[in-house]
């Protein structure tokens, strides 16, 4: 009985990790596109206080 609580938990883990992953495949070029616009945010932030300066 026990071993079958254990298959079901990670049945139903195994579960929602596939279905994150497939959610996040299907949303990569959203995805790539927040974390280069997050990467680039100190380079831009510095830009435009340079510019408001001069």
């Amino acid at each position: 009985m026990c071993i079958i609580t254990g298959l079901s938990i990670l049945g139903i883990l195994g579960w929602g990790a596939y279905a994150a992953v497939r959610t996040t495949w299907s949303n990569r070029s959203t995805i790539v596109r927040y974390a280069y616009d997050f990467y680039n945010l100190p380079e831009t932030a510095y830009q435009a206080v340079k510019v408001k300066v001069k």
